[in-house]
């Protein structure tokens, strides 16, 4: 499984330096099945509901916080997704995230 969510994280930073560049960059790259996308100030929440809206599930780091978060950004899960649905969707959210930081 190692192996499997090391190349779904490598497809998801592929299409990421794609899309962004250094935009918005990811964190939390080195193992495990989720990253976290850092985002301008205040960014997330708005982000997050549109990504809701294209069935993309990116959970703001507002919504797991207490008070008000130190860092503004998405939590990208890709465990459970296959690869397409990896390249597809996080393609299509890095364009809107392109939105508001370029």
């Amino acid at each position: 499984m190692r192996m499997t969510y090391g190349e779904r994280r490598q497809i998801l930073e592929d299409v990421w330096q794609r899309e962004l560049g250094t935009a918005a960059p990811l964190s939390g790259t080195q193992t495990g099945m989720h990253v976290v996308a850092q985002l301008p100030p205040q960014q997330d929440v708005p982000l997050s509901r549109d990504a809701s809206a294209l069935n993309i599930i990116a959970q703001s780091l507002a919504s797991m916080t207490a008070g008000t978060p130190a860092r503004s950004g998405l939590i990208l899960g890709y465990g459970g997704a296959h690869d397409q649905e990896v390249r597809e969707r996080g393609t299509a959210l890095a364009r809107l995230i392109a939105q508001v930081v370029r």
